[in-house]
């Protein structure tokens, strides 16, 4: 068997980039809300995540800057309203969506002024309140965690946000959990599979 020998050190950042989401497959979506100081409420999907720990139990996302051109061409980076609210506050609700939230997730995803209805606006009527953070949580979606920021890391050039997030509680919809387990079919688990996107 042959195999493309690729330096890492000779790759754009754009090629690099395409490199690891093709190869680090599949990933599980973290499906943040948020709340801004001004109480508006966010909710954004970030792939680059996964679980740390399980004493104490933490999570690990990792949230790019947005770009921006100025009216003279130049490119802006500025923080996404996630990364801007958790410097706030430090809560968060990391809600697991299911396939067929598809559609919904990648509305969230979409780069758009902040916005008091935006939850009401992708379709959800189960607007639940936090137990342990000050944040809204989505009744609809099987598993939600709550958390608080205990890091925030900057990575790289331009630099991500190395989010690292403890675990308060959780929420599981009942019918899922069996012997204290949770079966990935019951969740049905949407997921990032680099170049053929979203898990069908």
């Amino acid at each position: 068997m042959t195999h493309a020998r690729i330096d890492a050190a000779t790759l754009s950042g754009r090629r690099a980039y395409h490199l690891l989401i093709d190869t680090v497959v599949p990933r599980p979506i973290a499906w943040v809300t948020t709340v801004s100081p001004e109480g508006v409420p966010n909710l954004a999907p970030f792939s680059f995540f996964t679980g740390v720990t399980a004493r104490p139990p933490t999570l690990a996302l990792s949230i790019a800057q947005r770009t921006e051109r100025a009216p003279d061409g130049r490119r802006a980076l500025h923080d996404k309203h996630t990364v801007a609210n958790l410097r706030a506050s430090g809560e968060l609700i990391v809600h697991i969506p299911s396939r067929r939230h598809r559609d919904q997730v990648v509305a969230s995803g979409e780069a758009l002024p902040a916005d008091p209805q935006e939850l009401v606006a992708l379709g959800f009527s189960d607007i639940q309140p936090g137990t342990w953070v000050d944040v809204p949580r989505l009744g609809e979606a099987a598993v939600a965690m709550e958390c608080r920021v205990e890091q925030i890391v900057p990575v790289g050039e331009p630099p991500v946000s190395l989010v690292l997030a403890r675990v308060l509680g959780w929420h599981i919809r009942e019918d899922l959990l069996v012997d204290g387990r949770i079966p990935a079919a019951g969740i049905d688990p949407l997921a990032r599979l680099g170049v053929d996107g979203y898990q069908e």
